[in-house]
């Protein structure tokens, strides 16, 4: 499916920024499991200290939620920018909390960015274009986390930081230039209002709303749960398997990353069979049931190929429920700011727990190990929701209205 103009020149400017401002975020992502072991050897406490990225991440949701619900995306690709920009200027200082700063600013920048997204999305795609476009994402941020790590490895094995950290200025520069030449000039297209919602009842929209997307706010936390135990296990894994087999051990996380690149292409596919959501579900279910599989071997090798296989049922999870969330953003209409909010506050939920989680059980057991069992509570999760058999979704229009007028 294409999508027609008068949204393809808003669609490529999108997804060029995508790939500066992701690339550089990947780093950043890449690195801070690394550096934060070089600080703090114990692996328990190391998904303490990433999980507080997200605990950041949520306070600029709820704030976001809050006071800018209304806002272009423009906006937040802005905020985006500027705050990432202060990343570098704590490598200098010794010690944990620097590391701890560093990565809570990075969860700020990442959920503005992720909040001008899912407003570009809802706002300014066709439905029918929903998941189509949410699968070009995955394919743009997957071909950033391919290069990513067979760029940054070589630089890695002394454990130096220098290089990586300057690509990471020099990627944010690129897109920070790119987006201010290059931002195609907009009209209003939301209804501007003054934000009068008081604090305690931005609580309760998001109560509301939990209630009534439950499904869907479930989806999306498993799957960071899962993406976030990737991406700090990940790196451990390959750094550990180094130096037994150097020409595998760095394929674990572009292997991970791999299917993003078709998942736009057999996503929808699936999609048209049984509907998004229960696609959704259903994908994230056998993605835990494969990573099962490492409990039974340490063979490299084959826990490349179960890696692959989950990966790329996961990878069709991302723009399935990325595709039913941009619907419901879309019915929600200027109300769509609120469950942008709410999508961000599920992902930082999952990139809290799921750290916290990988470390305590890598830590008890084995970095393999922590695999394992992410994917019993994956498949288990995954189980239960098809279980219960997703309905439509209502969502409470009028109550909204009595709450942001109250």
């Amino acid at each position: 499916m294409v999508v027609r103009s008068p949204y393809r020149r808003k669609l490529i400017f999108f997804l060029v920024l995508t790939f500066f401002w992701f690339t550089a975020d990947i780093i950043l992502t890449y690195l801070t499991p690394l550096l934060a072991e070089t600080r703090e050897p114990n692996l328990a406490l190391v998904g303490l200290i990433i999980s507080m990225g997200s605990v950041a991440g949520i306070a600029a949701d709820l704030f976001s939620s809050w006071k800018f619900s209304d806002r272009h995306y423009t906006f937040f690709y802005t905020a985006a920018f500027i705050i990432a920009m202060f990343v570098p200027l704590l490598l200098p200082f010794e010690g944990v909390l620097p590391v701890i700063i560093l990565i809570m600013i990075g969860g700020i920048q990442y959920e503005l960015f992720v909040f001008g997204q899912e407003d570009f999305l809802g706002h300014h795609i066709p439905k029918a274009n929903h998941t189509t476009v949410s699968g070009l994402i995955l394919m743009v941020t997957t071909m950033a986390a391919l290069l990513t790590p067979l760029i940054v490895n070589p630089s890695l094995e002394n454990l130096s930081f220098r290089f990586p950290f300057l690509l990471y200025i020099i990627l944010l520069a690129a897109g920070a230039l790119y987006f201010f030449v290059m931002r195609p000039a907009h009209k209003p297209e939301k209804t501007q209002r003054q934000n009068r919602i008081g604090f305690i009842n931005e609580l309760k929209i998001w109560t509301m709303l939990t209630k009534r997307t439950s499904i869907v706010f479930l989806v999306m936390l498993a799957l960071m749960f899962l993406d976030a135990i990737f991406w700090m296990l990940g790196p451990l894994l390959s750094f550990e398997y180094a130096s037994r087999n150097p020409e595998l051990s760095g394929l674990f996380i572009p292997l991970y990353m791999l299917p993003g690149l078709f998942a736009g292409v057999y996503a929808p596919k699936i999609a048209s069979r049984v509907g998004e959501l229960r696609a959704a579900i259903g994908t994230l279910f056998l993605a835990g049931v494969f990573l099962i599989g490492f409990l039974f071997t340490e063979d490299l090798a084959l826990l490349l190929i179960l890696n692959l296989v989950s990966s790329i049922f996961s990878s069709a999870t991302l723009p399935l429920i990325e595709g039913v969330m941009a619907h419901l953003i879309e019915r929600l209409g200027d109300d769509g700011g609120h469950f942008i909010g709410l999508r961000g506050f599920a992902t930082d939920i999952g990139y809290i727990i799921g750290p916290i989680f990988g470390g305590i059980i890598a830590e008890t057991f084995s970095i393999r190990e922590g695999f394992a069992f992410l994917g019993i509570v994956v498949a288990i999760a995954g189980a239960v929701m098809l279980a219960l058999n997703p309905r439509p979704i209502r969502l409470p229009h009028k109550k909204l209205h009595e709450l942001e007028e109250a």
